[in-house]
């Protein structure tokens, strides 16, 4: 876990308004129990993942009201896959028929 790195990010000036509310409204049993999750996940993954980017994801699974929520409209599941007519399909599965698979640096 790079230390250096996430310390900056959750005492960062954009997280300062997150940063007052958490310590505002969590106890100091809480916040150690958020950490301690917070490092267990950042290990499994094998991951320097940010604080609050974490805590949403966190809150969001245990029912946690946190108010700076985010929805984020611009991703797509969808992929676009190629059959071997050459016609193409937008899915989030592979189609059931025949597709092409395009090899890189080959």
């Amino acid at each position: 876990i790079n230390k250096e790195f996430i310390r900056k990010d959750f005492y960062s000036i954009k997280n300062k308004e997150k940063r007052d509310w958490y310590f505002n409204t969590f106890n100091k049993q809480q916040l150690s129990e958020y950490r301690e999750n917070w490092y267990d996940c950042m290990n499994a993954k094998e991951l320097d993942i940010p604080f609050f980017t974490w805590f949403e994801i966190y809150a969001i699974a245990n029912n946690i009201n946190y108010p700076f929520k985010e929805i984020n409209t611009s991703t797509s599941l969808s992929q676009i896959w190629e059959r071997t007519d050459g016609k193409q399909i937008k899915s989030v599965h592979p189609p059931l028929m025949d597709i092409k698979i395009q090899a890189t640096n080959r």
